[in-house]
């Protein structure tokens, strides 16, 4: 005879639980705190990947405006780059294939008194 998952007791979920937090402790996103950094190549290192350097990934955002002045209406262009990471910034970290692929830098957790669950 089959059992339902209705019929599973408390026991039996709990231990089902634990197995799947032991194969998912190898998430392909994780976080870690910024502990060096390489601004001129745009590369950040956290603790748990040792000397590999992390490229931070992120958009140029182009801003159009329009500046009015004593001569006329002027189309200007500001391109704005995502901030780098200073030493102690918290990042979230995508681990692109796996872990033995190389990791990326997707951006800087910019919350405040958080949980963690």
């Amino acid at each position: 005879m089959m059992a339902f998952a209705t019929q599973l007791s408390t026991q039996v979920w709990a231990e089902i639980n634990r197995a799947i937090a032991r194969v998912n402790t190898n998430s392909e996103i994780t976080r870690g705190q910024v502990i060096k950094i390489d601004a001129s190549n745009r590369n950040v290192y956290v603790k748990e990947f040792g000397e590999t350097a992390i490229p931070l990934v992120g958009f140029d955002i182009d801003i159009e405006f329009y500046d009015t002045t004593p001569t006329g209406v002027q189309k200007k262009t500001y391109i704005a780059k995502a901030r780098m990471p200073q030493v102690g910034d918290l990042v979230i970290i995508a681990r692109q294939g796996g872990a033995r692929r190389l990791p990326l830098c997707l951006g800087i957790v910019q919350g405040k008194n958080y949980m963690v669950r």
